[in-house]
């Protein structure tokens, strides 16, 4: 379960930072009640993955997709499994 930081007026501390990285399920930051950010365990391929996804060219990318998708000239994941008949009994009989 994620552990939930309450933000006071003195602000994190590293030991709050480390032990929130250090947990699988990193932390919630929190102010007034209200979640503000997430802290989670990364390394640099998680890094070097996100400045990847994040390129303006990606982006492009990601987005032309999903307009061919909601034009109808692409198929779902979903769609292509239960056309090769490799989905599983829950996705069959939802018609998801």
């Amino acid at each position: 379960m994620i552990r939930m930081i309450d933000l006071e007026d003195a602000g994190l501390t590293i030991e709050q930072v480390r032990n929130a990285v250090n947990d699988p399920a990193g932390a919630a930051l929190r102010v007034n009640g209200h979640v503000i950010a997430r802290l989670e365990p990364a390394d640099d391929l998680d890094v070097e993955s996100e400045d990847w996804a994040r390129q303006p060219e990606q982006v492009a990318r990601g987005d032309a997709a999903r307009q061919r998708l909601a034009n109808g000239q692409a198929r779902t994941h979903d769609q292509v499994m239960r056309e090769l008949g490799l989905a599983d009994e829950s996705t069959a009989s939802t018609g998801q």
